[in-house]
């Protein structure tokens, strides 16, 4: 996979309202996204041709619903399960919420990819569990 431009990166932050991490712009160098377990889009895409991508999801912090604290949040991907992975930009933190849960945050972890992480072994574990296949 080809990764980004400098000024596509920087068209991502713009977007988005805020700095992604350094460790998001260096993913987004590498590739365009990034697929975890099942195809789960642990970062999104900022070009894809059916329209699922990084910028599409953060039009979700616009909505009526979305709890307005958590608006500063970037939505950076997904655990394949209805959870978001997203940044925090103020207390530059990765955060794992969904959002039918509403201001309860499933986890927080120091970075991003550290999130990546607990969704890989979330995925690791249920392979791992008797009678799973």
């Amino acid at each position: 996979m080809i990764g980004l431009k400098p000024e596509d990166i920087a068209a991502i932050e713009a977007e988005l309202g805020c700095s992604l991490p350094d460790e998001l712009r260096r993913q987004y160098a590498t590739s365009d996204g990034l697929l975890g377990p099942t195809d789960c889009r642990l970062l999104y895409p900022f070009n894809d041709e059916n329209g699922h991508t990084i910028v599409a999801a953060n039009a979700l912090r616009s909505e009526g619903w979305f709890p307005a604290k958590y608006r500063r949040f970037a939505i950076v991907g997904d655990d394949g399960c209805g959870n978001l992975i997203c940044f925090d930009p103020v207390s530059r933190e990765a955060v794992l919420w969904n959002p039918g849960d509403g201001e309860w945050i499933q986890e927080r972890r120091a970075s991003v990819t550290e999130l990546w992480d607990v969704v890989r072994s979330v995925y690791d574990d249920a392979e791992n569990e008797p009678g799973v296949q």
